[in-house]
């Protein structure tokens, strides 16, 4: 079993984002929250999610991926520590966070990193194979964080997600 782990973050207001753009962090809280349980909204791959319990801020989900991808479905538990981040623990090992931090100088600038720790059997380090998939991965990771800021902003403008 190999281990991939990597992380990508981005500023959820770049210095571009007009004005009447800007998410608040209570908007990406209910946007985060939304993806908990509506996961297809936000990533491609899944087809659809039905939630199977949802009990002391964890939840526990059936998602069901598209055709093609790398395997059919998958049980996850998503867990939400306040409103920091979420864990979303998959079936075979894998584990996602979606963390919502500020930086350093005090601003209130927020910015949005995601975790990944990728456990891949039959995948040896140091092989062309492994360089492949981890550059997949990669792609994937830095699109899941730009890709749902911008979910969550097209939501807030269409109103489906309203604070």
């Amino acid at each position: 079993m190999t281990l991939i782990a990597l992380a990508f973050t981005a500023p959820l207001n770049p210095p571009s984002t007009p004005a009447s753009e800007r998410l608040t962090r209570a908007q990406l809280q209910a946007g985060l929250h939304r993806k908990v349980r509506f996961p297809q909204e936000f990533i491609p791959a899944i087809e659809a999610c039905e939630v199977l319990s949802d009990k002391d801020n964890v939840v526990e989900r059936h998602a069901i991926f598209k055709p093609g991808y790398h395997k059919k479905d998958t049980i996850e538990k998503v867990r939400t520590w306040g409103d920091v981040w979420h864990d979303f623990e998959n079936d075979d090992g894998t584990v996602i966070r979606n963390i919502v931090s500020e930086d350093t100088k005090g601003d209130g600038e927020i910015y949005v990193t995601f975790t990944f720790e990728f456990r891949i059997p039959n995948l040896k380090e140091d092989t062309p194979e492994y360089e492949e998939q981890k550059k997949k991965l990669e792609a994937m990771g830095r699109s899941g964080v730009d890709g749902t800021i911008q979910t969550i902003r097209t939501m807030v403008k269409d109103g489906r997600i309203k604070v």
